[in-house]
């Protein structure tokens, strides 16, 4: 699904799609950690261990949340529930997709914020969706592989 999106990634369907595939990823770490026995446990893996490591998967989240429930996080620094969007009017531009017809193999799906936000050290307004995704792409990849490494080594002894 996550490929997809990377080969259309004007589809704004395939973009939530990707973020949700992505965002569940969480859920079978928290099983191999052996950590998936308390309730909302993956919340708690999200904000202890891996938004420190990878920010953009918060975002990937919020994209999976409006997406899946219609709900996103105040700010970065909300912890508390999210609030419910009922509609797009409460929220300016959740997700812009680009034009239709011939137009749209020019455009890419892109998500815009009320106000604009620090990613890797620089402050912005929007995002492109398939940068965010690559992003978080990466992280589980180097995560599992740093893991994979790990289990072999210690096969190995």
């Amino acid at each position: 699904m996550v490929q997809d999106f990377f080969e259309y990634k004007h589809d704004l369907r395939k973009g939530r799609i990707a973020a949700i595939v992505l965002d569940h990823m969480r859920d079978y770490w928290a099983i191999y950690l052996n950590k998936n026995t308390e309730w909302s446990i993956t919340e708690k893996l999200l904000k202890e261990e891996i938004y420190s490591i990878c920010s953009e998967v918060a975002l990937i989240r919020d994209v999976c949340n409006a997406t899946k429930h219609g709900i996103l996080r105040e700010s970065k620094s909300d912890t508390n529930i999210p609030k419910s969007i009922h509609s797009t009017e409460q929220i300016e531009g959740l997700f812009v997709d680009g034009f239709d017809g011939m137009f749209a193999e020019s455009n890419f799906v892109f998500i815009q914020f009320e106000q604009e936000i620090e990613i890797n050290g620089e402050y912005v307004g929007c995002r492109f969706l398939h940068e965010a995704i690559s992003e978080v792409m990466r992280f589980w990849e180097e995560e599992l592989d740093c893991k994979s490494r790990v289990c072999t080594f210690s096969d190995q002894k």
